[in-house]
């Protein structure tokens, strides 16, 4: 599913992320990274206010995580509402916010509306989860793999 998600107001609801802190949004995309990766079919859109210059930014924007700043003449809502109206079938989509204009104009175009309390619960859940499910997925590797990656990284295992 595809999700469109105004960030600002989605970080006010999390208690894992406290939105007077200035990497904020950083935080909320590398966990927005994570989470995506846990799903086959998510695909991110997060919307930021007050961005300079505005715009993609590249530097935090994956393919399956897509991080914008409004420009400073425009808001986040202001560039969700002309998304949603934009796109072919909204009810495709998943739109995260608080926002009442925003929902709204969700709605209306058929997209999935998803409050940001309820999603942040999700992703509070999700990000206290990390470490359990990071360890759960350690194995044990065989003498052989060991020796492959040796030799890929070292070159040959026996020369050692």
């Amino acid at each position: 599913m595809r999700y469109l998600i105004d960030g600002h107001n989605l970080i006010a609801k999390m208690s894992s992320i406290e939105l007077g802190d200035p990497n904020c949004e950083a935080e909320l995309v590398l966990l927005l990274r994570r989470w995506t990766a846990r799903g086959s079919r998510r695909k991110v859109s997060v919307i930021f206010d007050g961005g300079l210059p505005g715009g993609e930014n590249r530097l935090l924007s994956t393919s399956r995580v897509q991080v914008v700043f409004a420009p400073r003449d425009r808001t986040a809502d202001d560039l969700l509402i002309g998304r949603i109206r934009r796109l072919d079938n909204p009810a495709e989509l998943a739109v995260v916010t608080g926002d009442h204009a925003v929902g709204d104009v969700a709605q209306t175009g058929k997209a999935k509306l998803i409050s940001s309390s309820s999603f942040a619960r999700t992703l509070d859940a999700f990000d206290a989860q990390g470490e359990t499910l990071d360890q759960s997925e350690d194995r044990d590797i065989s003498d052989a793999e060991v020796d492959a990656w040796l030799e890929l990284f070292q070159g040959d295992p026996e020369d050692k």
